[in-house]
């Protein structure tokens, strides 16, 4: 499938020289069957007739750009004035309560009678 064909006339070429050329797409060449066959012939008085062609791809254009996503972050002030409410505070006060019960269970259970009889030896010597 020949799309168009175009005709370019380049410069004296040396041996050790280079040529440069722009490719045209087509507008709507990506919506026909990929891939399109590129043909490209050199035709010169010094060198004899030469051409190679190569199947190439030709992508549909990039959809239009969309605006950034912005992150909107939580509120971390509380409102209605209650106080913290993450399960941290509550797990603390929870080993808080746990702690004090401990701390009163210690200092009212009685010591038991042999370990009062060797405190009691400790202070007559």
């Amino acid at each position: 499938m020949c799309a168009q064909r175009r005709f370019r006339t380049a410069p004296t070429v040396t041996t050790s020289g280079s040529v440069t050329y722009k490719v045209l797409v087509l507008a709507g060449a990506a919506e026909l069957p990929q891939p399109l066959r590129n043909v490209a012939t050199i035709k010169s008085d010094q060198t004899p007739l030469d051409d190679d062609d190569a199947k190439v791809a030709v992508a549909p254009p990039p959809l239009a750009a969309t605006a950034t996503p912005r992150i909107t972050l939580p509120p971390t002030s509380t409102i209605d004035g209650q106080g913290p409410s993450s399960p941290g505070f509550s797990l603390l006060l929870v080993l808080l309560g746990l702690a004090g019960f401990a701390l009163v269970i210690g200092v009212v259970t009685p010591m038991p009678a042999r370990g009062r009889r060797r405190e009691g030896r400790r202070h007559r010597r």
